[in-house]
């Protein structure tokens, strides 16, 4: 493939002309061709009227002698008497006078009496077969050639016979034809016209025959090659114009081109070295559009160098405040070795600039970038975050004072503000990290501070690692959750009525391959953060609703709860999903609910908990008093069962405040229509001082711990309360 402009040119105007020479050159061989053709065609013509001319006085010559000798008294006589003696003298001397090469005569009835036997082999038939007594001329086809015949009948006057005379029409004849044309034909007579072959001119004239089945032409024929042998000097001639024509056309049009492409190559050299950041002008001299181009080119450079430096300054500085951002700090940290880097956090930068809008929120950062720059005139300060300021050092600072400098009141335009800022604090030493994992290092240390409300916190790589198990630990969890290798235990919940388990509490479990039983505290709160809370609930309600089929048909007709996050009433979506799950498959499901999840959108959680209690799904309160319990919508949730948390039945054993707290909570609950039911309960005492307070369930240790299904329906079929050392029934009344 050409890649070369230069030589495309040239191979596009050589190409065209030799096209056009290759168009030419053919016509004009076809035109010189056809005119040779022509020529030697008129020469035939002329050749064929000579012999046409000669041909007739010949015959006349024969005819009229002929005639002469039919009509004498004495050759007549002769022929009647059948003196053929008399008659072959007087024919032999006529012959010899006209000059004939042969001839006979011949009787009506065909006897030769003088002349050529063979010539009357091939005549007499021809006379027998004519009707006309009248001389008669033309070519006879022997059986060594064609003859010119002439035949004169003897009339007595009655036939008496025939006087012939003949012409060979051999090749000396033609070569006497041949003499008279001014170009080197070749002559012939032949039988009917022959098909002209490619390399060959050809003219046949038709010539009176005797026998008039069949027709006799003369042939004049000159090859073509020797037609063109005149013109060949013209032909080379005009191969040889059009061969250097197509010469200079090619060595113009590669000048041209050259000269049409050196521009254009300068250009290429300058946009690449624009395109290497290598400031280039390009010098095309003249007015056309290639200095025009080149005149383009150059101030699109200069204001491509221009925009560079704008660019760079944009990608390394925010558009805000004009501060250096992430990639400065990059940059510099690339180039330096700083002793320290911490992280600046603005503390409630979201409120700030939700209240006193963008404009003061970006000039409180400028105001603490200020604060460092003037206790810390040396160190480099990039802003790296909305909130976040990143101070490089490289020299050890006085904590103490850039705190004092920077909480505290700032003037911020018009106004004054107290900032609020913590610290994140990572020192190098030896490690050689990328800039960015620096970076981050210092945001995990103010991360730290933050999560622990303190001034300032220094990075810990043991915290990093656990910020990584975690991490590590999330993305394990959604793999548990999709292959559905959580498990379900279950809690039973002491019924102190019935004096039975009549109700459980689903928990899920994670049995980790490597890990081994994964804290629920620990995994559940990572679903929380990573928006797994639907997929992993979506499951233990699968699972809840197909073992409680499984219980059913064992015996144990139970209630069973299942924790349901306050994040889910507020998805519409999966609402709907857990009431056609429920109601596909019905059966006694109740659904925990925190107290703290209706109270931070009630609307929401008050519309989602009417469906469910209209689709006959109890909700039970759970955790009940470790939130900040309102008992205005403590009173609005329709639910069925009220949990009181295990951190005050654990105590009522000891305190009588938390035994005064949790009878005020049962009676308050019984008289809202609640049932119930106190967690973690682990001793008889605790379940006897319930039992007295009238809580209808008690749940924890103290009856059983969770177990899987299996475990579950053996430790259902065996249960005796008795088992428990629950006081007599009359303790409760008490």
């Amino acid at each position: 493939m050409v890649r070369k402009l230069s030589t495309r040119l040239t191979v596009v105007y050589g190409g065209l002309f030799g096209l056009a020479l290759c168009l030419i050159g053919p016509l004009t061989y076809t035109a010189v061709r056809s005119y040779a053709r022509e020529s030697v065609q008129n020469e035939m013509s002329a050749t064929a009227a000579v012999f046409d001319r000669l041909w007739k006085v010949k015959s006349d010559t024969l005819q009229t002698n002929a005639e002469l000798l039919s009509r004498d008294f004495g050759f007549i006589s002769a022929m009647a008497t059948d003196d053929r003696s008399t008659v072959a003298s007087a024919f032999a001397n006529l012959r010899q006078r006209v000059n004939a090469d042969t001839g006979l005569v011949l009787t009506s009835d065909g006897q030769l009496l003088a002349g050529d036997d063979t010539l009357a082999k091939g005549v007499e038939a021809l006379l027998a077969e004519s009707d006309t007594l009248d001389t008669q001329t033309g070519v006879v086809a022997l059986g060594d050639g064609f003859y010119n015949v002439v035949a004169a009948p003897v009339l007595a006057p009655d036939l008496k016979g025939w006087i012939v005379f003949a012409s060979r029409l051999d090749r000396k004849a033609m070569a006497d034809l041949e003499a008279l044309s001014a170009i080197p034909l070749h002559a012939m007579v032949s039988a009917g016209d022959a098909e002209e072959a490619a390399q060959t001119i050809t003219a046949n004239t038709p010539l009176p025959t005797l026998d008039t089945r069949h027709q006799v032409v003369l042939r004049l024929s000159y090859p073509v090659a020797k037609a063109l042998d005149a013109y060949k000097p013209l032909l080379n001639l005009l191969l040889a114009i059009g061969v250097l024509s197509l010469m200079a056309v090619v060595a113009a049009s590669l000048v041209l081109a050259r000269h049409l492409t050196k521009p254009v190559t300068a250009l290429i050299e300058a946009t690449a070295a624009l395109r290497d950041g290598r400031a280039t002008q390009v010098e095309v001299k003249g007015e056309d559009e290639m200095a025009q181009l080149a005149a383009t080119f150059n101030d699109m450079a200069v204001s491509i160098k221009e925009r560079e430096s704008d660019i760079r300054h944009l990608a390394t500085h925010e558009i805000a405040t004009g501060m250096p951002n992430s990639k400065a700090a990059e940059a510099y940290l690339s180039e330096t070795t700083p002793a320290i880097l911490i992280c600046v956090g603005l503390q409630h930068y979201g409120h700030l600039r939700a209240v006193w809008g963008a404009g003061p929120a970006h000039a409180a950062m400028r105001a603490l970038s200020h604060a460092v720059s003037t206790n810390l005139p040396e160190a480099f300060v990039a802003r790296t975050g909305p909130d976040e300021l990143l101070i490089v050092s490289q020299s050890e600072i006085d904590l103490d004072a850039l705190l004092k400098d920077l909480n505290r009141r700032h003037d911020i335009g018009e106004q004054s503000l107290d900032l609020i800022a913590r610290l994140g604090l990572y020192y190098p030493h030896t490690d050689v990290l990328p800039p960015t994992a620096a970076i981050e290092r210092a945001r995990i240390a103010l991360d730290q501070a933050r999560s622990g409300k303190q001034p300032f916190a220094v990075y810990s790589a043991e915290t990093h690692a656990d910020m990584a198990d975690a991490l590590r630990l999330t993305d394990e969890l959604h793999s548990a959750i999709t292959a559905g290798v959580l498990s379900v235990h279950y809690q039973p919940k002491y019924n102190y009525r019935t004096q039975t388990l009549s109700g459980l509490e689903a928990l899920v479990r994670w049995n980790h391959p490597q890990r081994g039983m994964v804290s629920p505290q620990r995994f559940v709160t990572l679903a929380e953060e990573a928006g797994y809370i639907p997929d992993l609930t979506r499951h233990v309600l699968k699972t809840v609703l197909a073992d409680q089929k499984t219980l059913s048909a064992s015996g144990f007709d139970v209630d069973i709860s299942v924790n349901y996050s306050g994040r889910l009433l507020s998805d519409d979506v999966f609402n709907a999903e857990t009431l056609s799950m429920c109601q596909a498959h019905p059966g006694r499901i109740c659904l925990e609910i925190t107290e703290t999840a209706v109270i931070e959108d009630p609307d929401t959680g008050l519309k989602a908990i009417d469906r469910f209690c209209a689709a006959g799904i109890e909700i039970s309160i759970d955790d009940f008093g470790t939130g900040l319990s309102s008992l205005s919508y403590l009173k609005m949730i329709p639910a069925h069962e009220l949990k009181i948390d295990r951190a005050f039945i654990s105590e009522i054993e000891q305190g009588q405040r938390d035994a005064l707290l949790v009878r005020s909570t049962i009676e308050l609950a019984h008289s809202l229509g609640m049932k119930v039911t106190a967690e973690g309960v682990e001793t008889p005492t605790s379940l006897a001082i319930l039992a007295a307070m009238g809580c209808d369930m008690a749940q924890g240790y103290g009856i059983a711990r969770p177990m899987p299904l299996d475990a579950l329906l053996a430790h259902l079929t065996s249960f005796d309360a008795r088992s428990l050392g629950e006081p007599k029934m009359e303790l409760r009344a008490s």
